[in-house]
């Protein structure tokens, strides 16, 4: 018998607490969540992580993807084609995963 899964609409300080968790888990490094509701217009929480390679970047924006849709979120991936930064956008969280000379750049 398959089982189901009741997808819910979390609000966005549980989803980046999701998130965060998701990517140390994930082994991510320098893992830092910021809450700028009221001082960011676009978003209410930034979650930054950074990547050992390109390949692990890849797979901890995937993950992100995953953990958030089985939360009965939908977002979006920007920047596949360098794998130095991805952007992952669910409007009121935004995840970024930088390799680390990219993250070093942006700081």
């Amino acid at each position: 018998m398959e089982e189901k899964i009741e997808k819910t609409t979390v609000d966005s300080k549980a989803l980046a607490r999701v998130l965060t968790a998701a990517l140390i888990e994930k082994k991510a490094g320098d893992v830092r969540m910021f809450y700028v509701e009221g001082e960011s217009s676009i978003t209410d929480y930034y979650v930054n992580a950074t990547g050992r390679s390109s390949t692990q970047v890849m797979a901890l924006a995937d993950e992100v993807m995953e953990k958030a849709e089985a939360l009965g979120r939908s977002g979006k991936i920007e920047g596949r084609d360098g794998r130095a930064w991805l952007l992952v956008d669910f409007g009121d969280v935004i995840v970024n995963v930088f390799d680390k000379p990219s993250r070093e750049f942006y700081n």
